[in-house]
């Protein structure tokens, strides 16, 4: 594996190693409460479909934020449940295709740049 693969291709059980250490950690550094995380934004917005959004549930984890959106800028896409497979536009993939009861996504809306150039996160516009 590269680290560009790493996360699509991750699976379940390392997967939920990864989030778990990475909240003990901020736990450590930061002193904020394990239980105080009820989110995630994954690395390089990297999904890995299902196994992804499993991970969350079973940690206990309630929403992601790794999904941008060039589709629904105009009006903007609102937070959703997953009660249902997601029909948002699917940007890096693999993205899910299951539902995920009590799961919510928070879509990140696409910035635009000053020659209006899209771009997922502020620092990745470079006009």
């Amino acid at each position: 594996h590269t680290v560009e693969d790493y996360w699509r291709d991750i699976n379940l059980t390392t997967l939920k190693s990864e989030f778990d250490d990475m909240r003990t950690i901020v736990t450590h550094f930061g002193g904020i409460p394990k239980h105080s995380m009820r989110g995630m934004r994954l690395p390089f917005l990297e999904l890995s479909g299902n196994t992804s959004f499993q991970g969350l549930s079973e940690l206990g984890l309630i929403y992601d934020s790794s999904m941008p959106t060039i589709r629904y800028l105009d009006p903007a896409l609102w937070p959703y449940t997953l009660e249902y497979a997601t029909s948002q536009d699917c940007m890096i993939e693999p993205c899910p295709t299951a539902s995920f009861p009590n799961v919510w996504e928070v879509p990140m809306i696409m910035w635009k740049d000053l020659k209006n150039i899209s771009c997922s996160m502020v620092d990745a516009c470079v006009n």
